[in-house]
């Protein structure tokens, strides 16, 4: 799924021709990110930092970027601090590019990630009704994403989508279908016989037990689907949300277990994983029954992984990628399977 992301000067001048479309002056200072957009740092003449998204062909359709926007935007009535859309000149949340890319700009969220916050980082202020002075400070800000993600479920909860409103949905047929909205995941080029082998296993040991899971409650509708904490920013009101592209409808469990992906390896594991939950608690329910599945939505996520990088052939450092996602994934379900 290549698109033209490599050839980065090409990219800029797409980029400016867009941005004039927004108004104010705005200016390109810097290529921030590549992943399913392209994202710019842009500033104002009053020097206002917004995102400009150039967003993948062929991933996501305009009526579901529109639809996206418009998400957020009913989160951010609802008190979220979560980025907000900012309309072009002509009122629309997403205009095309002559080439028919979909463009759209977003306010600026500042802060470290949360992926590089730590007690050597430097000071990090947490405050609030949910600053738990007796966590470490990691715990302490996992907490707070936990209580975010609840009150961004329960707002959602609360969004009456309009006629035309269209995102991904992240149920069984997503992960583990046909054609799983990130790939078949089992036929990844890197697999061995064995391992392949091993991931159809898992992969139909999972399909029973989501289905199960879904007969018995499944918390059930939108979600982020990507809050890593790469994607999480530490601001002084506590964490925040950015890069809703893959947001749609979904397990909420599996919004808690990709905010834990990253360290899903690690001995610390819970030193993360239960002020996550505690957090969640404070907010939205969250039965021992649902949370006890936690294993089997990170291996979802693994899973998942391992068939999006395959067609990206644009992604800087795809390479160390494709062998951390076969890494994981393979250790994933070794564990699921082992436990079972």
């Amino acid at each position: 799924m290549t698109d033209g992301f490599s050839d980065q000067t090409a990219l800029a001048d797409e980029a400016r021709s867009a941005l004039a479309r927004f108004g104010r002056g705005r200016h390109i200072v810097q290529l921030a990110s590549i992943r399913e957009n392209a994202v710019f740092e842009v500033r104002d003449s009053d020097g206002a930092r917004a995102a400009l998204r150039l967003h993948r062909t062929g991933y996501h359709e305009l009526p579901a970027i529109r639809s996206e926007l418009l998400w957020l935007t009913h989160l951010r009535s609802h008190g979220l601090a979560v980025p907000a859309p900012i309309p072009a000149t002509d009122g629309r949340l997403a205009i095309t590019t002559s080439t028919g890319r979909a463009v759209s700009l977003l306010d600026w969220v500042s802060g470290p990630r949360l992926l590089d916050v730590t007690p050597e980082s430097g000071a990090v202020e947490v405050t609030g009704p949910e600053a738990r002075p007796d966590l470490p400070l990691r715990g302490r800000l996992f907490f707070q994403l936990g209580a975010m993600l609840a009150r961004l479920h329960n707002a959602s909860d609360r969004f009456d989508p309009p006629a035309g409103f269209v995102r991904p949905v992240w149920n069984c047929d997503g992960f583990l279908g046909e054609t799983p909205l990130w790939g078949r995941f089992w036929e990844h080029p890197g697999l061995t016989a064995d391992t392949r082998g091993l991931l159809v296993q898992a992969r139909r040991a999972v399909k029973t037990e989501l289905e199960a899971f879904v007969r018995d409650g499944a918390d059930f509708g939108l979600i982020h689907a990507d809050p890593l904490e790469d994607n999480v920013i530490v601001t002084d009101a506590g964490p925040v949300a950015i890069d809703f592209d893959d947001s749609g409808y979904g397990f909420r469990m599996y919004d808690l277990a990709v905010a834990l992906y990253r360290r899903n390896d690690e001995p610390q594991e819970l030193e993360r994983a239960e002020p996550l939950r505690d957090g969640y608690r404070r907010y939205r329910p969250l039965p021992d029954s649902h949370w006890q599945r936690l294993s089997l939505f990170l291996l979802l996520r693994s899973l998942a992984c391992l068939g999006w990088i395959v067609p990206r052939t644009d992604i800087p450092g795809r390479g160390s990628r494709h062998k951390r996602y076969l890494q994981t994934a393979i250790q994933a379900a070794q564990r699921y399977l082992g436990t079972r």
